[in-house]
């Protein structure tokens, strides 16, 4: 029978045995190149069993025009 919800809950016919494992590393630097440039950079790398590999990363710079600002 169902719920006001409509649904009607979770079945024996719905039960899985499943795995799965994921490995992940990351590396982020910054450096201040002068007082008033700053850069940075990171990568992550992630490998998932049941999807595959993926590769993310980003750049990044900061320049203060303004003592302060």
């Amino acid at each position: 029978p169902g719920v006001s919800q409509g649904f009607p809950g979770f079945q024996p016919a719905n039960e899985l045995d499943e795995n799965r494992t994921n490995l992940a590393a990351w590396f982020d630097l910054e450096a201040d190149l002068t007082e008033q440039l700053t850069v940075g950079g990171a990568a992550r790398y992630e490998d998932y069993s049941d999807f595959g590999t993926t590769l993310n990363w980003k750049l990044a710079a900061r320049v203060e025009v303004v003592d302060g600002l």
